[in-house]
């Protein structure tokens, strides 16, 4: 079965090449869903980074990457990055059904610990967040 993505959606997924595209495929939400002249747009190497993740792929993929459908993700670092869908293990796709946690602390000086609180939760991979003084 192939995941139907949705722009907007957040998806948690491993590839069939870790080693060359990392493991940090986790709560990524897709920002676009594009072909690769589109993704080749945006400084993408369609063919040289299909080279190295091809010998990794399960056998029957189609080797000509500009034929692939691309996903633009935003990562939970903000960054952007494309992906080719058929580099995505399809057995591990979850798509996160995220809502919005929203905490008050109260009695403290905001000047003080904002910044100590946003540090602690960049660490911890939340950045999405929004600071309100009430």
């Amino acid at each position: 079965m192939t995941t139907s993505y949705q722009i907007g959606s957040t998806y948690s997924f491993n590839t069939y090449a870790p080693d060359l595209l990392g493991t940090n495929y986790q709560n990524v939400v897709v920002a676009g869903i594009m072909d690769a002249g589109s993704v080749q747009q945006l400084g993408f190497d369609v063919v040289g980074n299909n080279q190295q993740v091809y010998p990794s792929l399960p056998p029957g993929t189609p080797s000509d990457p500009t034929k692939y459908t691309y996903l633009r993700l935003k990562m939970q670092s903000g960054v952007y990055q494309a992906i080719a869908i058929p580099w995505i293990d399809d057995s591990s796709v979850q798509l996160i059904q995220a809502q919005n946690l929203q905490v008050l602390i109260g009695n403290i000086d905001p000047a003080q610990w904002q910044d100590r609180v946003r540090l602690a939760l960049v660490q911890m991979g939340l950045n999405d967040l929004q600071f309100t003084v009430v």
